[in-house]
């Protein structure tokens, strides 16, 4: 639905950085939150793979059994608490602090 909406140029780097004629070498360092049962879940980790694969810095954190917008639909459960913390701990590393 989202795809038919938004109809995207298939042969864009900027819809499919798989297909970049750069690479990924040089992407800046990623930090990736990653709910286990998000429709998103399999392309958010592959891209980590291959930009770790291609020596990028990575950090992923991964929150199994939660959905889509978990933290802001449900923000009393405690991984809802955890991912609030794991995004400042996340963008201090992206940042170097």
């Amino acid at each position: 639905m989202f795809v038919e909406l938004y109809k995207p140029d298939p042969h864009s780097p900027l819809w499919d950085p798989f297909i970049h004629p750069d690479g990924m070498a040089d992407v800046s360092k990623a930090y990736f939150q990653v709910a286990g049962l998000d429709p998103l879940r399999d392309e958010a980790a592959l891209y980590e793979r291959a930009l770790r694969k291609e020596g990028v810095p990575t950090k992923l954190d991964l929150y199994a059994g939660y959905g889509h917008m978990f933290w802001t639909n449900y923000p009393e459960l405690e991984a809802s608490k955890k991912f609030v913390e794991d995004t400042l701990e996340g963008m201090k590393w992206l940042l170097g602090r």
